[in-house]
C-alpha cells in the first residue's frame, strides 16, 4: 500500500469508526488522527460520557478485524476535553 493509499484508507476507517460510536453515543467527536511512525493509528475522540468503555465497545470488534485483515493497527484514545492533542503546522 502506498503512502497516499494508506492515508486514504485511514480517513475511511476513521469515518467508519466514529460513525459507529456516534450511533450509540451521539456526542462523540473526532479530535485528531495520528499515523504514528510505528504503524499504529491513534484516533483521538472527545467523549463526554461517564462509561468510556461502553463507547470503546461500540467499535471493539471492528478494530480487531482491521488489525487481522488489513494489518492496520488502530488505537482509539478517549478524552473528556475537545482541545487538540498536538498542534500541527
Amino acid at each position: 500500500m502506498t503512502r497516499r493509499q494508506r492515508k486514504s484508507r485511514i480517513r475511511e476507517i476513521t469515518q467508519e469508526l466514529v460513525q459507529k460510536m456516534q450511533e450509540q453515543f451521539p456526542l462523540v467527536e473526532l479530535i485528531e488522527v495520528e499515523d504514528r511512525p510505528t504503524g499504529t493509528v491513534a484516533i483521538h475522540i472527545y467523549t463526554p460520557y461517564e462509561d468510556t468503555f461502553a463507547v470503546l465497545d461500540a467499535t471493539g470488534t471492528r478494530v480487531v478485524d482491521l488489525s487481522a485483515t488489513e494489518e492496520i493497527h488502530v488505537m482509539i484514545v478517549p478524552h473528556h476535553q475537545k482541545k487538540a492533542i498536538h498542534q500541527t503546522a
